[in-house]
C-alpha cells in the first residue's frame, strides 16, 4: 500500500470517528433519581414532571378536555405558565404542592425558579404577559419551559435568561404559540444543549396544531426517546440536539 493511500485511510478513520453518533439517551426508569441527574417525563402537550434526588416539579398540568389521558401524579411544586385547562389544571397534581403561576423569583423548600413575562396569541391577537417563561436548576442541569410562548422575537430580558440553557422545552405547533418555523429560529438563537419540542399535534390532542416534524426537520441532530429520560450536566451534547420524546399515556 502506498504512503498516500495509508494517509488517506487514517484521515478517513479520524473523520468517521468524529462524526459517530453519541451514546444512547439514558432512560428515566423509576424509583429514586441519582445525585447529579434530573429525570424528565413528558405527558404530552406542555406537561412535564421533572425530578432530582430531592425535588419534584410538574409543569403545565392539563385538563381532560384537550384529549390526553389525564395522569395520576404528585409533586412538591407546580409551575403554571398560563391559566386555563391547557396549562393550569393544578387540581390534577396530588401531594399539596406549592403552586407558582407568575413572574418573579420564587422559592419553595430549597427550590428556586425565575418567571419572566412572555406573550401568547389568541384569536390572532397577541396578549402581553399572558404567558410566563420559567427557568430553574435541578440535578445540576438548567431547564427552561417556554409555556404558550407566542412572540415573534425574544426580548433582551428573555434572551438574557435563556441563552445557553441546558434543556429548553419549546412549543412548536403554532396555534396560540409560535409556528414550527419560528420555534426553530428562536431555538437556534437561544442555543440550548437539548431542546424538547412540545405543544404540537398528536393522535390524542383535539387542538388544531401543527405536527412536530415541521420543527424537527430544521435540525440535523435529532433523537427520538422514550417518555422519560435522565439528564446530567456531564453528558450534555456539545451542540444543540432535538430530543423528540414520546409521551406517557396512562
Amino acid at each position: 500500500m502506498s504512503l498516500r493511500r495509508m494517509i488517506s485511510l487514517v484521515i478517513a478513520t479520524v473523520l468517521l470517528a468524529g462524526c459517530s453518533s453519541p451514546g444512547p439517551v439514558e432512560p428515566g426508569g423509576s424509583g429514586p433519581v441519582p445525585e447529579g441527574k434530573v429525570r424528565i417525563t413528558f405527558f404530552g402537550h406542555a406537561m412535564f414532571l421533572c425530578e432530582d434526588a430531592t425535588q419534584s416539579v410538574v409543569v403545565d398540568p392539563y385538563g381532560p378536555d384537550i384529549g390526553y389521558i389525564v395522569p395520576e401524579i404528585s409533586a412538591r411544586v407546580v409551575l403554571v405558565s398560563q391559566k386555563g385547562s391547557e396549562h393550569g389544571n393544578v387540581k390534577l397534581v396530588k401531594g399539596r404542592p406549592r403552586v407558582i403561576d407568575g413572574i418573579g423569583e420564587h422559592y419553595a423548600g430549597g427550590f428556586r425558579v425565575t418567571g419572566i413575562p412572555g406573550t401568547s396569541a389568541s384569536g390572532g391577537k397577541r396578549q402581553a404577559n399572558a404567558n410566563t417563561i420559567y427557568y430553574w436548576r435541578m440535578g445540576g442541569v438548567s431547564i427552561a419551559h417556554m409555556g404558550n410562548f407566542g412572540e415573534r422575537a425574544l426580548t433582551r430580558q428573555q434572551l438574557g435568561l435563556l441563552a445557553g440553557v441546558d434543556v429548553l422545552m419549546m412549543p412548536v405547533g403554532g396555534g396560540a404559540a409560535v409556528t414550527p418555523e419560528k420555534a426553530a429560529e428562536l431555538t437556534k438563537l437561544i442555543g440550548p444543549n437539548i431542546v424538547i419540542p412540545m405543544h404540537y399535534k398528536t393522535r390524542d390532542v383535539v387542538l388544531e396544531l401543527d405536527r412536530v416534524e415541521g420543527f424537527t426537520s430544521r435540525f440535523s441532530k435529532i433523537r427520538r426517546t422514550s417518555d422519560s429520560v435522565l439528564v446530567s450536566a456531564e453528558d450534555l451534547p456539545s451542540r444543540t440536539e432535538v430530543w423528540a420524546m414520546n409521551y406517557r399515556r396512562q
